[in-house]
């Protein structure tokens, strides 16, 4: 209740900040077309591996969960 409170006091508004929404993908529509070539080139890499490669390709700093993600939504599988 203290949040609220002090919101109040400083904003005079009693509802909570509009949230502004999930931070854009790191990975654009270049660095996808870099994973799936490298997910066609070795089939059987890790995700490790796929990371180490997308990381030294684009300059980009992802992470292992982001590369995951994308290999999701794109619907690629590495196998």
């Amino acid at each position: 209740m203290n949040r609220v409170w002090r919101s109040y006091q400083e904003t005079g508004l009693l509802y909570p900040p509009v949230l502004r929404g999930r931070p854009p993908f790191t990975l654009d529509a270049d660095d996808l077309e870099v994973l799936r070539g490298l997910v066609n080139d070795v089939p059987d890499a890790t995700l490790d591996a796929l990371t180490d490669d997308v990381v030294q390709i684009t300059g980009k700093p992802v992470s292992r969960s982001t590369v995951g993600r994308a290999l999701r939504r794109t619907g690629l599988t590495r196998r």
